[in-house]
C-alpha cells in the first residue's frame, strides 16, 4: 500500500501526493509559504519556496494562523479562515466601531464647546457686557443671584476682606452682611429686602420662581447670619496672618457664637434700612424688561 509521504509542515498532516498537499495548503494555510519536500525534484520555479533562514517570520505567521479567538467577542473558531470570516460580520465589531465614532464625536464636541467659550469670552470682553461678580449684566439688565447662593468671598478682593476683618466688635458681621446684600458694587446680590417695617414679612429672590417670594424675616435672619459667619471664616482662613491678635480674637468670637441677641436684633433691621438700594436695582430691571 502506498504510504503518505508528503507532510504539511504547518499542521503535520500527510498526503499521498504533492498535489494533494499543495491544495491542502492552498485551502487552509494560504498565508504560509509552502516548504517543498526533499523527495520532490524538478519542481517548477514558479512555485514559491520557503527560506529556512526566515524562521522568525515563519513562527509569526504560524502564530497568526493558530489564533482562533475573535478580537471583538473572544469567540473561538475552528480555523483561521473561519475566524477571519466571522470577524467581518461580528456584531461586537459594530459596537467597537460605534465606540470609535462616539469618541471622535466627543472630541469634536469638546472642541466646539471650547471654541464657543472662547468666542463668548471675546464678546464679553469687547462689549463689557458682563460683571464678574457671580452675576451678569447684559445690556444693563442685572441677573440676580438667588438668596443663599452668593459666592461673596470669591468675587471680592483681599482689600475688601481685610476691611471687613478689621472692623471692631460686632461691626465685623454687620459690615460683611452690608457689603454682601446691600453693596452698590454688587447689585446681583440684592436678593434680600424688607419693604414694611410694621410686619415681619421680608422678601428673598428665589431661583425656582425666578422672582422674589415672601418669607418670615424672623426666620430668614438666621440664614443671613449663618451665611455671613461662613464668609467670615473663609476670609479669616485666607488672611489670618494679615490681621493682629485682637482682630483675630474678635472674628473668632463672632464665628464661635453668631447668635448673640444684639446681633440678631440689628441684622433684622438691615433689609429695611437698606431697602432703597435693593428696590432701585429691581426698578431698573423692570424698566429694561
Amino acid at each position: 500500500m502506498e504510504t503518505n509521504k508528503f507532510k504539511c509542515n504547518v499542521c503535520n498532516k500527510y498526503y499521498k501526493s504533492y498535489q494533494s498537499m499543495w491544495h491542502h495548503k492552498k485551502r487552509y494555510h494560504d498565508n504560509i509559504p509552502p516548504v517543498l519536500s526533499p523527495n520532490i525534484s524538478n519542481i517548477s520555479p514558479d512555485i514559491p519556496t520557503f527560506n529556512p533562514q526566515k524562521n522568525n517570520e515563519r513562527q509569526q505567521i504560524i502564530k497568526k494562523i493558530d489564533k482562533r479567538n475573535c478580537d471583538y467577542c473572544n469567540k473561538i473558531l475552528s480555523s483561521y479562515k473561519n475566524l477571519h470570516r466571522h470577524q467581518q460580520t461580528c456584531k461586537f465589531k459594530e459596537n467597537e466601531n460605534d465606540k470609535t465614532e462616539m469618541k471622535k464625536e466627543i472630541a469634536e464636541l469638546r472642541e466646539m464647546v471650547s471654541e464657543l467659550i472662547k468666542n463668548k469670552s471675546n464678546i464679553i470682553t469687547n462689549n463689557k457686557t458682563t460683571n464678574n461678580n457671580n452675576g451678569t449684566i447684559n445690556n444693563n439688565y442685572i441677573t440676580i443671584v438667588p438668596f443663599g447662593k452668593e459666592n461673596f468671598v470669591e468675587v471680592t478682593t483681599e482689600k475688601e476682606h481685610l476691611f471687613i476683618l478689621k472692623q471692631k466688635g460686632n461691626d465685623v458681621i454687620y459690615k460683611c452682611i452690608e457689603m454682601k446684600h446691600f453693596n452698590e458694587k454688587l447689585p446681583q446680590f440684592h436678593n434680600y429686602v424688607k419693604t414694611n417695617n410694621r410686619i415681619d414679612d421680608a422678601k428673598i429672590y428665589d431661583d425656582i420662581v425666578k422672582d422674589f417670594k415672601i418669607v418670615n424675616n424672623n426666620e430668614i435672619v438666621d440664614d443671613v447670619i449663618i451665611n455671613a459667619e461662613n464668609d467670615l471664616e473663609d476670609m479669616y482662613n485666607l488672611h489670618e496672618t494679615k490681621i493682629n491678635n485682637k482682630q483675630k480674637d474678635n472674628v473668632n468670637r463672632i464665628i464661635a457664637d453668631p447668635y448673640l441677641a444684639d446681633i440678631e436684633k440689628t441684622v433684622k433691621t438691615m433689609p429695611y434700612n437698606y431697602r432703597n438700594k435693593v428696590l432701585d436695582t429691581h426698578k431698573k430691571n423692570k424698566r429694561i424688561k
